[in-house]
């Protein structure tokens, strides 16, 4: 079995360097690696007490099964078969900066520790066939993504399928410094309270330099937003109009969605396969929303969910009293949204006014939905 000490030892570092960048990404990274965890353990949809004990000694919580196998019974997971995580995604973008190809690059050294933690969390469940499979298919998919991007000029490089077992052998890791080590401080670093001693030395580690999508904070839009009060007022011109301040969000998910003539832009999952953060419009009830869709395989399950958020959230202090939790039994999907009366999309002159309102608190309403979510799947 791959030594889990080891791998921790290995994620702790990229978590603490995820960290000074912002916490915010710390936690999509944390999230992110408990989530493949998940996508493995839920090829046979049980959860073995050695699966527990690696989580538990991986993550260092203590893992409640009954929880995470509900989670995980609840889930359709194709969708997460076609999607690269996003700390992934930050190390490739970071690797494609510098100019490193996939051999060299900082993406082999994270995915060499995933094939490594499913090979583990494969042999806690007595080498069970069919997950050997659905994690083999996943990291090759990974591996071969992670090739294309990195290696434009030599896509016809190693197939995907050598590549992982080469990389169930690797090379030595990244680990943290010794005591004795000199530090070296890392520019992107801006905590505001001093790390304890330890936290500190975590952070000065050598770690690889994951770099979100967007690694500075958003700008929020306000009185600079301006948009002509002339011209067409399709939903496409809208959207259009919108786009500009849409890639400024923390959530880049939404900077990746392509947007057509509808009523809404729909990002994919981020957090719980089948959840998805919106925006959208409703032109005959003349009103704008920011919405969580609601939506995995049954209606228990997102009932449990809206429940649970509702019960956890920290509303923001721009937000109290705003959000609605469309609870509706008897249907499947649930919403969890806040809304803005009072748009016409046939009225120019009001577009700035409420692309302003969303860009306030967009950021805000997405990230206090996903953090019961978060806890929901960890079972803390």
């Amino acid at each position: 079995m791959a030594k889990i000490h080891e791998l921790k030892e290995y994620f702790d570092s990229l978590y603490s360097f995820a960290e000074s960048i912002s916490s915010d990404y710390r936690a999509i990274a944390e999230n992110d690696v408990v989530v493949f965890c998940a996508y493995i353990i839920a090829a046979d949809n049980k959860i073995s007490p050695k699966e527990v004990k690696l989580l538990s000694d991986f993550t260092g919580i203590q893992v409640d099964p009954e929880s995470l196998l509900r989670i995980i019974k609840q889930q359709n997971w194709v969708e997460f078969e076609h999607s690269v995580p996003m700390i992934l995604e930050g190390l490739m973008i970071a690797d494609i900066e510098d100019g490193k190809d996939f051999d060299n690059s900082r993406s082999k050294d994270l995915l060499s520790s995933l094939v490594r933690l499913a090979n583990a969390l494969i042999e806690a469940d007595g080498k069970e066939k069919i997950e050997e499979q659905k994690a083999a298919r996943y990291t090759d998919y990974l591996i071969a993504k992670a090739m294309e991007k990195l290696n434009k000029s030599n896509s016809k490089g190693k197939k995907s399928s050598d590549l992982n077992r080469e990389l169930e052998n690797p090379k030595p890791k990244p680990t943290l410094k010794s005591e004795n080590a000199k530090p070296s401080k890392s520019p992107q670093s801006h905590s505001a309270k001093p790390d304890k001693p330890v936290k500190q030395a975590e952070k000065e580690a050598e770690a690889p330099k994951p770099k979100p999508a967007s690694s500075q904070p958003a700008k929020k839009a306000s009185g600079e937003v301006s948009i002509p009060t002339t011209g067409p007022t399709s939903k496409m011109d809208f959207w259009q109009a919108f786009k500009p301040y849409i890639d400024q969000m923390r959530h880049t998910e939404f900077s990746k969605v392509k947007i057509k003539d509808d009523d809404c832009l729909d990002a994919k999952a981020t957090v719980i396969v089948g959840v998805y953060n919106s925006i959208l419009m409703r032109v005959s009830k003349n009103l704008l929303r920011l919405e969580l869709y609601i939506d995995t395989e049954t209606e228990a399950g997102n009932l449990q969910i809206l429940d649970y958020i509702k019960a956890k959230i920290k509303v923001p202090s721009a937000l109290k009293g705003k959000i609605d939790y469309e609870r509706k039994e008897g249907r499947r999907a649930q919403r969890v949204c806040v809304s803005f009366p009072g748009f016409a999309l046939t009225n120019r002159s009001c577009w700035g006014k409420y692309i302003t309102e969303i860009m306030n608190v967009a950021d805000d309403f997405f990230d206090a939905v996903e953090a019961p979510m978060r806890e929901l799947i960890s079972g803390s």
